[in-house]
């Protein structure tokens, strides 16, 4: 089961807060170049720089059996942020 494929908005939720996933919700259109694959997705997301953002995110099962997520951004939060939110709201959106 590729974990791209299954997860849902719950998940994000709880991988990265409401607060995070509702600051993500209006980037979903500035996200751009989304590439998916089963166990990763990766993004540009135009934030308040000049250069979009870049957003990596993989996938892994933790010791319960749970997805779970590693991701990485290029902005000065570097994790757990906005433009992740946006970049896997808009993939789920793809679906």
């Amino acid at each position: 089961m590729n974990p791209t494929d299954n997860y849902t908005a719950a998940d994000i939720e709880r991988w990265l807060g409401k607060k995070e996933v509702g600051k993500g919700e209006s980037y979903v259109d500035a996200v751009s170049g989304l590439d998916i694959q089963a166990d990763a997705i990766s993004a540009n997301v135009q934030g308040t720089a000049h250069r979009p953002y870049q957003v990596a995110i993989s996938f892994y099962t933790d010791i319960r059996g749970s997805w779970q997520i590693d991701d990485r951004c290029t902005c000065p939060v570097a994790s757990r942020c906005k433009h992740c939110a946006a970049t896997l709201l808009a993939a789920l959106a793809r679906r």
